[in-house]
């Protein structure tokens, strides 16, 4: 029977060979540090139910099975190299949810938030994609399944007063 962390390491090891294949400019090569990407995408994962992990887990093993790299796609979409194609109104829902967490976070901890992504395109600095699109590029890449759970989780936190990017970070 898998855990929850085991369920995390098996995501985080198909997203870090995904994440590794994505073609790359050589700018500010992110690639070069894989152990800041595992760090930074179990951190993220944490917060989710064990039952959209299982389901994000399984679009990420289908997606492997049809030669689809789900981190091409994602990356591809952050920075306008493709159109944003799933139209999905939970995309939005979850999207609000995030930006209100971490419009907080900024608020609440201004000099710790001071490095963080702008939260809309209009706000963006040196060339870093808002946290807004940063978002919805990476939704972009779930199953409708696995959108619709972790909006529940999302609803869930809300609901016990708990901030998503306060309990990730």
């Amino acid at each position: 029977m898998n855990t929850t962390k085991d369920i995390i390491s098996e995501i985080v090891a198909l997203e870090l060979a995904m994440f590794l294949a994505v073609p790359s400019d050589g700018q500010g090569n992110c690639q070069d540090y894989p152990e800041s990407f595992t760090l930074h995408r179990k951190a993220q994962f944490c917060i989710w139910s064990e039952e959209t992990l299982s389901s994000y887990l399984q679009d990420l093993q289908q997606a492997q099975k049809n030669g689809r790299n789900l981190m091409t796609i994602k990356y591809a979409c952050i920075q306008g190299l493709i159109p944003f194609k799933n139209d999905s109104a939970v995309i939005d829902k979850i999207i609000k949810i995030k930006v209100d967490w971490q419009a907080e976070m900024i608020k609440k901890f201004p000099g710790f938030m001071a490095r963080a992504r702008p939260l809309d395109a209009k706000e963006t600095k040196n060339e870093l994609v808002s946290f807004r699109d940063y978002a919805r590029g990476e939704l972009e890449t779930y199953s409708q399944k696995t959108l619709e759970l972790l909006y529940l989780d999302c609803q869930q936190m809300v609901s016990r007063n708990i901030n998503g990017s306060e309990a990730i970070y």
